[in-house]
């Protein structure tokens, strides 16, 4: 048997309807219910509907990519809701710029912690140390050949490096040479 519904060609299975169009009964009463259009108010109200506010960070409570950023979205497009909450509460985000979370927090979408930042300035604002690396530092690694520790800071495709006796002496290099270097860096500690 077929849907009842004219033109659809589907097999009914629920009282003559396809699953499709009885759904669309069941819940909204016609089976032409068409979703309306949702105003930028409303959207602005179910994204901040969507949000822990805590002291420090807010929380992206709703979905998240396998990395960790919050998704929203609108219009039937997916939105990185760090983007968004720029977008809503800042301004308009210029083509081929990013949004940098100060606080370092995938999930925070509070505005005062996230600033406009090139792809490069985006890149320099990380924590923590890198996954293959075995001091616990990033930019500090221990040379057996030389018996040294090496603080390396790479900028602009040129790296810096520089080698010490002590890890303590690298990983102030590694800071110091950050602070030069980098325009958008707030990392104080070589963490």
């Amino acid at each position: 048997m077929q849907c009842s519904v004219e033109g659809c060609e589907k097999p009914a299975s629920t009282k003559g309807y396809c699953p499709m169009h009885y759904q669309r009964q069941r819940i909204h009463g016609s089976v032409e219910y068409v979703r309306q259009a949702e105003t930028p108010e409303q959207m602005a109200n179910r994204f901040w509907g969507k949000v822990n506010k805590t002291a420090g960070c807010w929380l992206w409570m709703a979905g998240k990519r396998s990395v960790g950023y919050g998704i929203f979205t609108w219009r039937l497009k997916d939105y990185p809701a760090h983007r968004m909450s720029y977008q809503l509460t800042i301004g308009e985000i210029p083509e081929g710029m990013f949004i940098d979370h100060m606080c370092h927090n995938r999930s925070c979408v509070n505005p005062s912690h996230l600033r406009l930042a090139t792809q490069k300035q985006n890149a320099e604002n990380r924590s923590g140390a890198n996954r293959n690396g075995k001091s616990g530092l990033r930019g500090v690694s221990y040379i057996q050949r030389d018996g040294k520790w090496r603080g390396q800071v790479t900028s602009n495709y040129v790296r810096h490096a520089a080698y010490f006796d002590t890890q303590e002496e690298a990983a102030t290099y590694v800071v110091a040479k950050r602070l030069e270097l980098f325009t958008h860096t707030i990392e104080r500690a070589a963490s």
